[in-house]
């Protein structure tokens, strides 16, 4: 195989490909991207046999062939050339990477083709066209709700639910639920696990538009020059409708405001519990005390015309809920002690949720 690219375009192909590959798997074969060149391309793809990503970019084919090299270690070395041409050239294992017309090169020890594995294909898959900026507002907008906890895969996914009309995202990870949605017209129930998520929203920022298409256990997805996939979590996702409280009073307050003052109080919070007390009356107030680093206090001015009512809160659940909305002002529900805390913003129907804590 010989090869010329440029920089700019090879470089972005490996990055994809290194995010999908694994580099800690027992098969050595999945922390290597297979480069494949022919007919005046080269198609950069890699698997942890979850997820899968494959990037074609057009390039000067010399002589056509394929090799899988380690996503890595090839990517830090393409990174580190020069603004220009780069020329890959592989015989047998053994691979050359250098810059053209220029002394800069490397080598990296490649493993055969035929060891990487088959990949799943979209065979008579249905396609919806979606906004690629309408699934990275859906997917950033819960993403730091989902569980860490990979032993729970029904919570370390984010839920994408769709009736043809209206794209739901869902996330919780048992202390906090994020809900938000967007007109699209993809339908079903899809669990995607949380490396996914990760994935989707490094690729949706450098793209227009989006085809996606769920084929069996995998969702794929493609544009220009890019294939991508990841396996569908086979679990069921708790009830999260249940979770939702209806609640008719709110308070309004400034959604830049209350976060200063979260983050303001959060410098005296507890470490291990980041506890805070949200007091609702004339004003919102936030306070914060612990026996290692003392007490902290801030009032956000609110328009709210109920009782008196406070809560015990983690102020980060609460910082990621603001972060996650779009509004200059939120709508604060809060009914005592015991009782869930809505976030919503002070237009459309975006819901966040935090369970009370005690203090």
């Amino acid at each position: 195989m010989d090869i010329y690219a440029p920089k700019k375009t090879l470089l972005a192909a490996l990055e994809r490909a290194q995010h999908a590959s694994d580099p800690k798997s027992a098969v050595p074969v999945l922390a290597n991207a297979l480069l494949l060149a022919e007919g005046g391309t080269l198609s950069v793809t890699a698997t942890d046999l979850y997820r899968a990503a494959s990037t074609t970019l057009d390039v000067e084919v010399s002589r056509a062939g394929s090799i899988a090299v380690p996503a890595k270690d090839t990517c830090e070395r393409v990174k580190a050339m020069p603004d220009g041409p780069v020329q890959i050239t592989a015989d047998g294992t053994t691979v050359l990477i250098r810059a053209v017309g220029k002394k800069r090169g490397y080598t990296v020890h490649g493993l055969p083709a035929q060891d990487f594995p088959m990949l799943p294909q979209p065979t008579d898959a249905t396609w919806t066209v979606i906004a690629a900026s309408l699934l990275l507002r859906l997917l950033s907008a819960v993403h730091k709700m989902i569980s860490t906890d990979e032993t729970r895969a029904h919570v370390n996914s984010a839920l994408l639910s769709g009736d043809g009309i209206t794209l739901r995202a869902v996330a919780t990870d048992g202390h906090r639920l994020g809900l938000v949605a967007a007109a699209a017209t993809l339908a079903g129930e899809h669990l995607v696990p949380l490396a996914a998520v990760h994935d989707l929203r490094r690729l949706l920022g450098d793209l227009a538009e989006v085809e996606i298409a769920i084929v069996g256990p995998c969702l794929f997805l493609r544009a220009p020059g890019l294939l991508w996939s990841t396996k569908l979590v086979d679990a069921t996702f708790p009830p999260w409708e249940q979770v939702v409280p209806k609640r008719e009073k709110f308070a309004t307050v400034n959604r830049a405001a209350l976060a200063e003052a979260v983050k303001a109080v959060g410098v005296a919070a507890s470490d291990k519990t980041g506890g805070m007390v949200f007091s609702l009356g004339a004003v919102l107030s936030v306070t914060a005390e612990s026996a290692e680093t003392g007490s902290a206090h801030d009032e956000v001015a609110a328009d709210w015309g109920g009782e008196p009512c406070k809560v015990g809160l983690n102020g980060k659940y609460v910082l990621d809920a603001l972060d996650a909305i779009t509004t200059d002002d939120v709508r604060i529900s809060v009914l005592g002690e015991l009782d869930p805390v809505l976030v919503l913003p002070s237009e459309g129907d975006d819901t966040f949720v935090c369970m009370p804590m005690r203090i």
